[in-house]
């Protein structure tokens, strides 16, 4: 035995000196990699004899004591080493680590994290986990596989397809007319190219609750944030500083400058002006810049669709119509008519009134200008459609800004030459300003509460039940890598999915949606503490972490 297995300690009593060898627990533990496994620390730790203390252990034998009969054990470093002696309780070298491990175990340190991670754009995912697609709020869902398909469906663009292949391979030359077409190309997809699972009519109208701006508009991972900073402040800034710079080129170097005298350059004409194109503008740029944000950006869409306008026709006809969601061939094929909800059974001026009223209060894919997979002729029909959309809404609340404009500035400044004067600048600057930060937010939630947006985040809503839509949730789980088809398998095979939506149309919470889901695919449903792990036949792990206030549920096996 070596002086480092043991310590050896005489006793100088009157009986003789008693040499007594005590076996040491080793310095340099290795490290378990099971959480179960009882750290030892070295002998330094363990109270040495004193002459206050009985001396009956040292004529026990070595291996009795070098087991103590209750080891220690340290709840904070049942993984890790023991800390030296040299360091503090936090593992604080300095004082200044100290202060910090301090700070952050205080309660208001922590009130302030809750906050500040409340306030981040972007929920950072677990190290090595994916993002959960059931997971509120539901964000960065990708496009449905026919969503990405819409130019395929293009006649105009499969012509033209087939004339670069012709010319390509050289069947045209250059001196050769090119043959006139027997027949006219006809359009196959309605204008500005909606999906072909848009236009849900609802036989039940809106109620007066039923307008309250539906969640999850939580205040934190991006969603208020989003709204109120995004496409508010930020928006106001940019608006005013571009009216300003507006203004500074068009009354710089005018002579007379007044508000009402129309013949001369008056501020009042430029005010209403302004409301129309910055309307306009507005709704364009908002639009498609919401719309790739709910499918590539930080922020979701709303549970629900808002404004609550689907028992209005989304076609102006029954037969169908190129304006509408569906064409008159898709109609036929089918057979019967559309349902045109609030208009059904009137009159064709009703039908397209109540047709205009939902195209225009309402947002839709059709204001999606940088969607992927169409062609350039949808999207300049999508813009021509979403400018006048645009249009229509400037018409509407016209009559409420230049009148309240108008009824401000007029008295201040109404006998008074503006010409040389910053005034019809910072006017400008602040009505700018002030028109986009009112407007903006707006636009955002058309577009996060358009019908398109909700469905393809929501797929378990109620709503769609009557329009195919337990079997489009089944599809959309194999498409988000949820659950998937075995091979010679069909979707209609596949055990009915229960609906475990409430009535905002919401699903209580991601384990009912998986465990719903039986039959054809094979889920293995695994608690892990903070996360459910879902396991396919084809070696498809999914780590989903659950909500803090969500129930551990044992393990369960969903086999067909």
């Amino acid at each position: 035995m070596t002086a480092e297995d043991s310590t050896t300690r005489q006793d100088g009593s009157r009986d003789g000196g008693v040499t007594t060898s005590i076996s040491t627990v080793p310095a340099s533990v290795s490290m378990s990699s099971s959480k179960h496994v009882i750290p030892t620390y070295p002998t330094k730790d363990i109270a040495q004899p004193s002459p206050a203390v009985g001396m009956g252990i040292l004529h026990h034998p070595p291996s009795d004591t070098a087991q103590l009969s209750r080891p220690r054990m340290s709840l904070s470093y049942a993984d890790q080493p023991r800390p030296a002696r040299g360091e503090n309780a936090s593992s604080a070298t300095n004082d200044s680590d100290l202060a910090r491990h301090r700070r952050s175990h205080s309660r208001t340190r922590s009130s302030i994290d809750v906050i500040r991670r409340s306030l981040s754009l972007v929920r950072l995912p677990e190290s090595g986990q994916p993002v959960d697609p059931m997971a509120e709020p539901r964000r960065s869902i990708s496009k449905r596989p026919d969503e990405l398909l819409l130019a395929e469906r293009d006649p105009h663009h499969q012509h033209q397809q087939q004339q670069q292949q012709q010319q390509q391979r050289g069947h045209l030359e250059k001196n050769l007319v090119k043959p006139k077409q027997t027949h006219p190309i006809r359009r196959v997809v309605p204008f500005a190219a909606p999906y072909v699972r848009s236009g849900v009519v609802l036989s039940q109208p809106s109620t007066l609750r039923s307008w309250a701006i539906p969640g999850p508009l939580t205040f934190g991972y991006g969603q208020w944030w989003y709204l109120f900073f995004a496409q508010s402040l930020v928006a106001a800034i940019i608006s005013g500083a571009i009216n300003f710079g507006v203004a500074v080129a068009l009354y710089r170097t005018q002579p007379t400058i007044n508000i009402w005298t129309f013949d001369r350059q008056t501020v009042a004409g430029d005010m209403g002006v302004t409301v129309i194109i910055q309307q306009i503008v507005s709704f364009i740029i908002t639009s498609s810049l919401v719309h790739h944000d709910l499918y590539a950006g930080p922020i979701g869409p709303l549970r629900r669709p808002w404004p609550p306008l689907l028992h209005l026709p989304s076609t102006p006809n029954s037969e169908g119509h190129w304006l509408g969601v569906k064409m008159p061939e898709d109609v036929a094929s089918v057979g019967g008519k559309l349902y045109m909800g609030r208009a059904e059974g009137q009159g064709r001026i009703k039908s397209w009134w109540w047709w205009f009223v939902r195209a225009v209060l309402t947002g839709s894919e059709r204001n999606d200008l940088l969607a992927a997979g169409i062609s350039w002729r949808q999207r300049s029909e999508r813009l021509v459609w979403t400018a006048g959309q645009g249009f229509f809404l400037c018409v509407l609340t016209f009559w409420w800004y230049w009148p309240l404009a108008i009824a401000i500035v007029a008295p201040l400044y109404e006998h008074t030459e503006l010409a040389g004067t910053w005034i019809p600048m910072i006017i400008k600057l602040v009505y700018g300003g002030v028109l986009s930060l009112l407007t903006n937010p707006i636009m955002a939630l058309m577009a996060m509460g358009a019908e398109s947006s909700v469905r393809r985040c929501y797929p378990e809503l109620e709503i769609w039940e009557p329009f195919g839509g337990r079997e489009d949730f089944v599809r959309w789980k194999v498409e988000q890598g949820i659950m998937e088809e075995e091979n010679g398998e069909s979707l209609d095979d596949v055990q009915e999915t229960t609906m475990g939506s409430s009535s905002d149309g919401v699903q209580d919470s991601p384990q009912a949606a998986a465990a719903a889901a039986g039959g054809t695919p094979t889920i293995v449903s695994e608690e892990t503490g903070s996360g459910v792990a879902y396991q396919t036949n084809n070696l498809l792990q999914r780590r989903i972490t659950e909500e803090p206030t969500s129930t551990p549920a044992p393990p369960v096996s969903l086999q067909k």
